[in-house]
């Protein structure tokens, strides 16, 4: 299977999807003439150790030239300006020019880092991405967003396509449980955002999905990519509809700069920030009770929502007043029509959303 993504710039990404190496048979997409080089972490370069050999070699044969392999620290922390300049570093060093083709084989960090860096290289080459985590593969590595941290989460970044997105589903059984789980806040999040028959459909998927039932998992991960580009298509540039995916992201952003990273995976900082955005939302009376509670209890289901450290009010001022999608004093969250349930935009003064988060101290009751 092999959708193309096209947005309003013409760039386009080739999505193909296969169980492992033994059916990512042909190259011919990849320009032959181009030099290919990896970025990866220690992390993955030990737990797919093969993997990354056999692909190796399958560029070597397609290229005629050798694969060099960029090695970074993965996790949140290291994304950041010293990290983007060893890797610049390394590709001076290698002698690597415009005709390079970067491929990123990771989780969220390494295609984050990967698409900022191939973007900014030499103004610009070609890449491509291969996402070895479930949570990479729904969402981080789609929809052309790249970047890294500075002062504030993704406080610097591009947006441009992968030319191939890559999925291997094989990939995710080394993936540890914790971050299994955790990715499902962004699969609950899309479901939320199409509506009530989509969330009542992964309530009926829990027990295959906790089970890692393969067709199952496959599905969702189709299903989600199909649903984020369809968002992404509309709004390419993150101006109106594709800021109805930064539900949760706003308080999650927070939780996670608050704690350094260290307390909460980003699947469990995004579920806290929509639990606690349902029940600010249901509190300042723009979304119903019973509506914040049902979204709260699926997320419950999940297990994502498990220890909670409230924040000073200060705290939440300061790290909110960061948030890149605020105008002026203004937060942008995503809410929801009471009679519908379609997601729309709103728009909160900072301290309002302050005085109500220093009150909420338990993300599953209202």
């Amino acid at each position: 299977m092999r959708p193309q993504f096209k947005t309003s710039y013409h760039e386009t990404c080739t999505i193909s999807f296969h169980n492992n190496l033994t059916t990512f048979t042909s190259l011919k997409a990849f320009d032959k003439s181009k030099r290919v080089v990896f970025l990866t972490s220690p992390k993955v370069r030990s737990a797919q150790s093969q993997f990354i050999f056999q692909l190796k070699k399958k560029f070597e044969r397609h290229t005629k030239k050798s694969v060099d392999i960029i090695i970074i620290r993965d996790g949140e922390p290291h994304k950041n300006l010293q990290t983007y300049q060893k890797i610049i570093s390394k590709l001076v060093a290698l002698k690597c020019d415009r005709h390079t083709h970067l491929i990123a084989i990771g989780g969220g960090v390494i295609t984050d880092m990967a698409g900022f860096v191939a973007t900014t290289f030499m103004r610009g080459i070609t890449f491509s991405f291969i996402p070895t985590t479930l949570m990479a593969m729904v969402d981080a590595s789609v929809g052309g967003k790249n970047g890294l941290d500075y002062n504030g989460k993704n406080l610097i970044g591009t947006i441009a396509q992968p030319h191939h997105l890559i999925i291997f589903t094989d990939l995710l059984a080394t993936l540890n449980t914790r971050d299994y789980h955790s990715a499902w806040a962004e699969v609950i999040k899309h479901a939320l955002l199409q509506g009530p028959q989509a969330i009542k459909k992964i309530s009926r998927y829990k027990d295959r999905i906790i089970k890692r039932d393969s067709k199952t998992i496959l599905k969702l991960i189709k299903e989600n990519i199909d649903f984020k580009l369809r968002i992404v298509s509309q709004d390419v540039n993150d101006s109106h509809t594709r800021q109805w995916l930064n539900l949760g992201h706003t308080i999650g952003h927070a939780l996670e700069t608050a704690t350094d990273f260290k307390t909460y995976t980003h699947g469990e900082a995004v579920a806290l920030g929509m639990a606690l955005e349902m029940q600010l939302l249901s509190k300042l009376n723009i979304i119903p009770f019973e509506f914040a509670q049902q979204v709260i209890n699926v997320l419950d289901e999940f297990g994502l929502l498990g220890k909670f450290n409230p924040l000073p009010a200060s705290t939440w001022k300061k790290l909110l007043q960061k948030d890149k999608k605020k105008k002026g004093q203004m937060l942008t969250l995503t809410a929801f029509h009471p009679s519908t349930f379609q997601p729309k935009l709103v728009s909160l003064d900072i301290d309002e959303v302050v005085k109500c988060l220093r009150l909420l101290k338990n993300p599953k009751i209202i």
